[in-house]
C-alpha cells in the first residue's frame, strides 16, 4: 500500500503543465489608441485585461467621435482552445520582451496617431511593450503586427 501511494505521489510529481492542462500563470493588458490632431480631433481607444480565464473589454471615443458613440464594455470567459491559442501566439511571436518606443513630439497637425502599450506579466515576470507612431508607420511595424495577432484571438 505504501508503494502504490509513493508511485502516485512520484507521478504527480513527473507531470508536466501540459500533462494537467493547466496554463502558464500569465496575465496581459493591451490597449490600442488610434487619435486624430486636427480641427475636429478625436481618438478611439480600446483596452483588453485577461487574467487566468476571464478577458475584459473596453472601446472608448473621444473628441467628435465621443459624441456619437456609446462606449462599449464587455466582460466573457475564454474557452481553453482560445487561451491555448492566445499561449501559442504570444510564444511564437515572440512577445515575452520590452519594447520602448519613445513619443514623436514633431508630428505636423493634421496627423493620425497609433500608440499601443503590451503589458505581459508570466511567472511574476514583467514584459513591456511600447509603440507609438503615425498610423502610416504602424502599419508597418512587425511588433504591431504580432499583437494584432493577438486582437484577432481575443475578438473571436
Amino acid at each position: 500500500m505504501k508503494t502504490i501511494a509513493l508511485l502516485l505521489l512520484l507521478v504527480g510529481c513527473m507531470t508536466t503543465p501540459e500533462q494537467t492542462n493547466e496554463t502558464p500563470n500569465r496575465s496581459f493588458t493591451l490597449r490600442i489608441s488610434h487619435t486624430e490632431k486636427s480641427k475636429d480631433s478625436h481618438s478611439t481607444n480600446e483596452f483588453w485585461r485577461f487574467d487566468k480565464k476571464e478577458l475584459a473589454y473596453q472601446k472608448t471615443f473621444t473628441g467628435r467621435k465621443g459624441k456619437k458613440n456609446m462606449p462599449e464594455k464587455t466582460i466573457k470567459t475564454l474557452s481553453n482552445e482560445q487561451i491555448q491559442a492566445l499561449n501559442e501566439i504570444i510564444a511564437q511571436e515572440s512577445l515575452e520582451k520590452n519594447i520602448d518606443t519613445p513619443k514623436h513630439s514633431e508630428f505636423h497637425v493634421p496627423y493620425t496617431a497609433t500608440s499601443v502599450v503590451w503589458e505581459l506579466e508570466k511567472d511574476n515576470k514583467h514584459f513591456r511593450i511600447e509603440l507609438y507612431a503615425t498610423s502610416e508607420e504602424m502599419r508597418t511595424d512587425e511588433t504591431y503586427k504580432k499583437l494584432l495577432k493577438v486582437v484577432e484571438i481575443l475578438q473571436k
